[in-house]
């Protein structure tokens, strides 16, 4: 958690010479790939976490689907 904050901080928090933030216009695109790459892990975070938040009979039904998959894939050989 501490690199991926440390990684937001470095990519939002970067000001432009001029002192002030820059506009999305103005990065280059590696930025703009950096930035939406710390974005997405974000989300998927917040989804890891959020899932727990479910209803009961919600939560079951989708780790068994999980479980499910996970035991097919390692049983095809696509697991270490």
């Amino acid at each position: 958690k501490e690199l991926r904050n440390q990684r937001w901080e470095h990519a939002f928090a970067m000001p432009n010479p001029s002192g002030q933030c820059g506009s999305f216009s103005k990065l280059n695109r590696i930025d703009m790939n950096r930035k939406a790459t710390i974005v997405i892990e974000h989300l998927i975070q917040a989804s890891d976490v959020a899932h727990t938040m479910q209803h009961w009979h919600v939560y079951r039904k989708w780790n068994e689907r999980l479980f499910e998959e996970l035991t097919k894939a390692y049983e095809a050989g696509r697991m270490a």
